[in-house]
């Protein structure tokens, strides 16, 4: 069974500035030496391009634009984002005759501002703890293949949601929001239950048995990181507050 790999939260010059090739599959370092596969990304859509069996978007995050591309059923999703609004997008990095952009898997609307200063904040720890890691081996069972499911278009984030809304309680605990919902809940007592941190992939492989859809795991997991319920650390591994 192939393991997803982590995405890596980044800004888009960290893509565009940094060097591409195709080590283990596809990849970009950026010039603070992060290896990123799959990334995440926040920014607005500036621009938009639709044609039969084609589309794609420009991001624009303060740090430059980049292009997300998609075919077949991917250019319908890409066709229905609206333009100038602020997204959260989970995908992987190409290059084709010189040009990086970016393959979706998951795309989500976002209507609060303050997201895209929380993810430069998220972006920046990502790459305090990974400077100057250079040259990392990926399994090869952790390359994602080109066939995996297509582009998913999510719910947006809700526009009240605030990006760290989790505060401790008298005996230490941590409250959560009410957008951690029924998954975030189980995702929670599944870390506790298992007693230490708890790596993506486990997380990921336990509730796709349990017949969730795995980019809604993915965006769970990522809502839960932002409202501070869960930290990160090591990357791709999860502990609770």
């Amino acid at each position: 069974m192939r393991k997803r790999m982590t995405a890596i939260r980044c800004e888009v010059a960290d893509i565009v500035n940094g060097s591409y090739d195709n080590e283990d599959g596809p990849r970009v370092l950026s010039p603070y030496g992060v290896e990123m596969r799959r990334v995440v990304l926040v920014g607005f859509v500036v621009d938009q391009y639709v044609s039969e069996g084609f589309a794609s978007i420009t991001i624009d995050d303060s740090t430059g634009t980049i292009r997300a591309k998609g075919w077949g059923s991917d250019a319908s999703a890409l066709s229905s984002i609206q333009l100038g609004s602020l997204v959260l997008m989970i995908g992987k990095v190409r290059e084709y005759e010189g040009e990086r952009y970016m393959v979706p898997e998951i795309i989500r609307a976002v209507t609060n501002s303050n997201y895209l200063i929380l993810h430069k904040l998220e972006r920046l720890r990502t790459l305090l703890e990974r400077s100057g890691v250079t040259g990392i081996e990926a399994p090869e069972e952790s390359i994602a293949p080109e066939s995996e499911a297509g582009l998913v278009v999510a719910a947006p984030l809700p526009a009240d949601e605030s990006p760290a809304t989790a505060q401790g309680t008298e005996d230490g605990a941590s409250s959560t929001t009410s957008t951690t919902g029924p998954l975030g809940q189980q995702i929670i007592q599944f870390i506790r239950a298992r007693g230490g941190p708890v790596s993506n992939d486990e997380i990921l492989e336990h509730f796709t048995a349990n017949g969730f859809d795995r980019n809604e795991i993915t965006l769970k997991i990522l809502d839960l990181l932002d409202d501070g319920t869960i930290i990160e650390d090591p990357i791709g591994v999860y502990r609770c507050q």
